[in-house]
């Protein structure tokens, strides 16, 4: 079976994750009216690739 290759974007900066790159992901899931509820994952550059980093250790809170 076939996949497509699909390139996620930053959630910091905004450029195309390519593949290889190291990247973090996350979801958010609640519990709404007794149902489970997640949201999109949403992904990010790691090692120093994205200009959200600082350099100093910390990373800039994503923005929505």
């Amino acid at each position: 079976m076939q996949m497509t290759l699909t390139l996620d974007a930053c959630a910091r900066c905004g450029q195309t994750i390519l593949p290889g790159q190291p990247v973090k992901q996350t979801a958010t899931v609640d519990i709404i009216g007794g149902q489970v509820v997640a949201s999109t994952p949403r992904s990010w550059h790691l090692g120093g690739d994205c200009p959200g980093d600082t350099g100093d250790g910390k990373t800039l809170v994503p923005t929505e």
